[in-house]
């Protein structure tokens, strides 16, 4: 079950980067409303932290995997038991 867990949130951030790689697309150059800078700066900054999340949950996942059990199993463990 805690691999599950590791992969669908893998699955989750790296959809939402994709959905907002997408978004930024479709938005083009529209302005903010209150600075006159584009919503794209804004969107940037969402989606370099999805994407930083995504190899987290990646690099987490690989942890998990190489060690047997995750933090879920034995909650006294943390990242830095192998």
């Amino acid at each position: 079950m805690a691999t599950l867990v590791d992969g669908v949130r893998v699955v989750f951030f790296g959809a939402a980067a994709v959905l907002t790689w997408q978004m930024m697309g479709k938005l083009g150059s529209y302005k903010m409303t209150i600075i006159d800078l584009p919503m794209n700066i804004v969107y940037g900054v969402v989606l370099g932290g999805f994407a930083a999340m995504c190899l987290r949950s990646i690099w987490v996942l690989k942890v998990h995997w190489q060690r047997g059990y995750s933090v879920l199993e034995r909650p006294e463990s943390d990242m830095t038991d192998r």
